[in-house]
């Protein structure tokens, strides 16, 4: 057995949208973190003696930042000296202001590299820090290839002569707050990514989606010719551009549904940035109509064509729904990730009501279970973002999604019901929806990015949802048959964090299991146990009462379990 203990990694705190206003500035100083997306300079000294060690730092820093999900550095922050990696807001020193120019770094950044980046960069003087200047460059996430560098990259240490940051035909990434080596795991998560981005390209060039942008970019040209003061024009900023063609803010338009994942979610950050709250409510009220119109639509269609509309128009509805999601939990927009919550629970009942040719079912297995299933697989993604971002609050709005139609589930929610009807449909519950949904976050670019493309962090994190939804499902009806543990197919590490969460920390328990007392608590978490081991016996993985934090320990020892009423 396993006595691996979760890995604190922090939770990804910064949006890679270019965003460079002094209310982003002050955000990320503020963090006192580094991050994949987030690094600190105390100064970048272009002129000066130390110009060759800043430059080669700052060259391998936005080149791997731009190899994994593009990202900001701050300069004008510096490490503290007390051992526990804090950071100092000092601001840039000011013989070192005059020489920052973006157009400087980036010939300096390009001399060792194999592609030009797109750097950008903003200079603030920041009140809550006397007015003290800081600069914020901003590197955008590589399009395709990474870059390379193409050169060694030397300067002169104290101790010996030169001292070697990369050498020709390095590339490096980010891991955590440090730049390093890039690896074989990192071409394998390269490669994957261009592909997933040619699938989404490969997806609107069907559509016409990709089309259609071209052409409405052709016309804006032809605008673009317009008279001003007299003179013609041939200019126009990309976000005039954007406005023009509907990028900007999200348009009310049924091709919107069916943009690839990248491409959505960069328009909803746009939206929720501009705040137009007005054309988001109208995706989740449209999204449900277009969806239904798209499953009635193969209703006696030939297996291509259900296979085509299910691969290129249901799925990426439910697909840019849950982007939508990871972007309004990014914001913290709760309101707004309620009513997308309200939106996946329409498609979800109507397949109740529906009746499907049972052609569909026996040829293409398109029924009612396949649209649940491809449902809680996404509610499970979004549930393990809200864990590692510690966002518990907004967890039981996920969870608490009840069967109200059915006399016999009107009292139980979603994911117990979805897991019934599937092993009715013949699929073994054994697999559960861990498994289901991990295979979602590992292929999508966004989620993907966000679990910093470890599968221990999002395994983790799926484990610890399942439980705290399990515990609703059993606290609900009092029976503990109605969370079925899929956490139980993996080791106990994985899910005891937010366990001992729950005990230790009653703010989150009010929050996530609210008016449930000790007794009551410890009563389920014994039950959950015991049911995680039995079920998953075969799989070696849950290890019934072995529990490694001590503090779980102590707490089942302090109180007696017993639910009253129980059963099952």
């Amino acid at each position: 057995m396993s006595n691996k203990k979760e890995e604190e990694i922090p939770v990804a705190e910064v949006i890679v949208d270019g965003d460079l206003s002094l209310r982003r500035l002050q955000y990320y100083i503020a963090l006192g973190r580094e991050e994949e997306r987030l690094d600190y300079k105390s100064s970048y000294d272009l002129e000066g003696r130390k110009s060759g060690k800043d430059k080669i730092e700052v060259a391998r820093d936005v080149a791997a930042m731009y190899n994994t999900y593009g990202g900001y550095v701050v300069l004008g922050v510096e490490e503290a000296d007390d051992g526990d990696r804090k950071y100092n807001p000092v601001g840039i020193k000011p013989e070192h202001l005059h020489g920052l120019d973006i157009d400087k770094i980036k010939s300096q950044i390009e001399t060792f590299l194999s592609k030009r980046i797109e750097i950008k960069l903003q200079i603030h003087n920041v009140p809550k820090y006397d007015n003290k200047p800081f600069a914020f460059l901003y590197i955008p996430p590589s399009d395709r290839e990474p870059a390379i560098f193409t050169k060694d990259g030397q300067y002169k240490g104290k101790r010996v002569n030169n001292e070697c940051v990369f050498k020709d035909g390095d590339w490096f990434v980010r891991k955590g707050g440090s730049s390093i080596k890039a690896s074989q795991e990192d071409w394998n998560r390269f490669a994957s990514n261009i592909r997933r981005r040619d699938k989404e390209e490969w997806t609107e060039e069907i559509l016409g989606v990709k089309a259609l942008t071209e052409r409405l970019d052709a016309l804006i040209d032809l605008l673009a010719g317009s008279m001003t003061d007299g003179k013609k024009t041939t200019k126009r900023t990309e976000k005039q551009k954007q406005v023009v063609r509907g990028l900007a803010p999200l348009e009310q338009r049924e091709s919107t549904f069916f943009l690839g994942e990248k491409t959505f979610y960069d328009q909803v950050l746009s939206a929720l940035h501009d705040n137009d709250q007005f054309v988001l409510m109208w995706v989740f009220n449209n999204a449900p109509k277009t969806f239904w119109t798209d499953v009635k639509s193969v209703f006696g269609a030939s297996s291509d064509e259900i296979t085509k509309t299910k691969d290129n128009r249901l799925i990426p509805i439910l697909d840019n729904l849950t982007v939508l999601g990871v972007a309004l939990a990014q914001y913290k927009e709760k309101e707004l990730f309620t009513e997308l919550c309200e939106a996946l629970y329409q498609i979800y009942r109507r397949a109740y009501d529906e009746e499907f040719p049972r052609s569909l079912e026996t040829e293409q297995h398109f029924s009612q279970q396949w649209i649940w299933q491809e449902i809680i697989r996404r509610v499970y993604a979004l549930g393990a973002l809200l864990v590692r971002r510690k966002m518990y609050d907004w967890i039981p709005i996920l969870v608490r999604q009840k069967v109200d139609w059915d006399d016999y589930w009107k009292s139980r929610f979603w994911a117990r019901h979805t897991l019934t009807m599937l092993v009715r449909e013949g699929r073994t519950k054994e697999e559960g929806f861990i498994q289901m949904a991990a295979a979602y976050v590992k292929n999508s670019l966004i989620l993907n990015d966000l679990f910093l493309s470890n599968e221990d962090n999002y395994l983790n994190a799926l484990c610890q949802f399942d439980f705290v939804q399990c515990v609703h499902a059993v606290l609900e009806n009092k029976c503990r048959g109605d969370g079925y543990p899929s956490f139980g197919r993996f080791y106990n590490y994985r899910t005891e964090p937010i366990v001992a969460k729950i005990i230790e920390d009653r703010d989150v328990r009010a929050v996530l299991i609210p008016k449930t007392d000790d007794d009551t608590l410890a009563q389920v978490i014994m039950e959950l146990d015991e049911l995680a081991g039995k079920e998953f016996f075969t799989y070696a993985g849950w290890d019934t009462g072995m529990w490694h934090d001590k503090n779980i320990k102590s707490f089942l020892n302090q109180h007696k379990p017993i639910l009253p009423n129980a059963k099952g």
